[in-house]
């Protein structure tokens, strides 16, 4: 099969996909979504077109699986090939927004302005859906792969290039909702472990340490002025959890591979290291912690050495092992319960802002201010 058949048959396959959703099974849900995104488009046919595809690519929870996973599920006529395709399609297509470097009739040369990849793309609904995507014009669109190009995929939108801050806005809330799809460079994500490691230092220089314990207001305030000293934003900077706020136990920590993080009832936890017979419900929290990933490995490193003297007999309770000892136990102990903090392939959980993004953000800073 050339790459002219491959296209053409990924186009026969994508229109088997869009003829299951649009089938009285999922009418209810193809409307639910269709509201949904009606007030954003312009058209009650974009408006379908694009709840189709949202509800065939974009994953709205790990528990809830997309129409097209259903559809693999319930196909049992599908060819080898159909099958490695539709997973493709469901493990690596591309919602971005782009800059047209260049189109010859169907075919684009697309830059994404979210990884700075250039994908050669083909508009499966023909020349006219992109007549408007002249060079340095923008496209936002969903791409999927196919052979060595890729095709589109739902509503195409093209914004001519004086929309740049529009679009730049775009990008950022893209980013800032899923900062891991810069993640597909690693030029990109060699950028945000370099600013994570800034961000580091900058904690490091404002508090002195990289884990403060304090009130939940106090966290919010030393979270607020982290943010502020900040030269750069950075997309997937989460905010401070409300929810903590009133506690009167609350630490704010930075991991220089992953960020900022909070921690309700740290001073219970250090006070059963101190004291493991004395503080039951601070051991009953670390035990919590133990499987908690959100609660970095080198927090309990730091517990257990600035507690040489007591952090035996606290784990040993804990874990009902009378011979544990840190010295011997504890890495092996931290590798087992937190293995993604020393996995070097764990993606940054946020992303460097591209040019125009920054643009846009440092714009929109600016209005407010004035």
């Amino acid at each position: 099969m050339n790459f002219s058949d491959q296209v053409q048959h990924a186009r026969e396959l994508r229109a088997d996909l869009v003829d299951f959703v649009a089938g009285p099974r999922f009418q209810r849900t193809v409307e639910s979504r269709f509201a949904a995104v009606r007030p954003y488009l312009t058209s009650d046919f974009d408006a379908w077109e694009q709840a189709v595809d949202e509800l065939l690519f974009a994953q709205t929870s790990d528990e809830t699986p997309t129409l097209l996973e259903r559809f693999l599920s319930t196909r049992l006529n599908l060819t080898d090939g159909d099958i490695a395709l539709l997973e493709l399609w469901r493990d690596a297509n591309v919602q971005g927004l782009f800059q047209v470097q260049a189109r010859e009739d169907e075919i684009l040369d697309l830059l994404n302005l979210v990884d700075d990849i250039h994908y050669e793309t083909y508009a499966i609904e023909g020349a006219d859906s992109v007549r408007t995507a002249v060079r340095g014009s923008y496209l936002q669109a969903r791409i999927l792969p196919v052979g060595p190009a890729w095709i589109t995929s739902g509503v195409l939108q093209v914004f001519p290039s004086r929309d740049r801050l529009n679009v730049g806005a775009r990008v950022a809330r893209l980013l800032q909702f899923d900062p891991t799809a810069a993640h597909r460079n690693p030029e990109r994500v060699e950028k945000a472990r370099e600013l994570l490691r800034t961000h580091h230092a900058v904690f490091l220089e404002l508090f002195g340490a990289d884990l403060v314990p304090g009130t939940g207001a106090e966290a919010a305030e030393r979270y607020r002025a982290f943010l502020a000293s900040d030269a750069e934003p950075a997309a997937g900077i989460m905010p401070f959890p409300e929810e903590l706020a009133g506690s009167a136990d609350v630490a704010i920590f930075h991991d220089k591979t992953r960020g900022v993080g909070f921690l309700e009832g740290y001073s219970a936890v250090e006070a059963a290291h101190r004291d493991p017979a004395g503080s039951p419900s601070g051991r009953d929290l670390l035990d919590d912690w133990l499987d908690d990933n959100a609660v970095a490995a080198s927090v309990l490193s730091d517990l257990a050495g600035r507690h040489p003297h007591t952090v035996d007999a606290l784990y040993r309770e804990l874990l009902q092992r009378p011979d544990f000892t840190w010295a011997a136990d504890g890495d092996a102990l931290l590798h087992e319960h937190k293995a993604s903090w020393f996995d070097p392939h764990t993606l940054p959980a946020l992303a460097v802002l591209p040019q125009i993004a920054l643009d846009a953000v440092l714009e929109q800073r600016g209005t407010s201010a004035r």
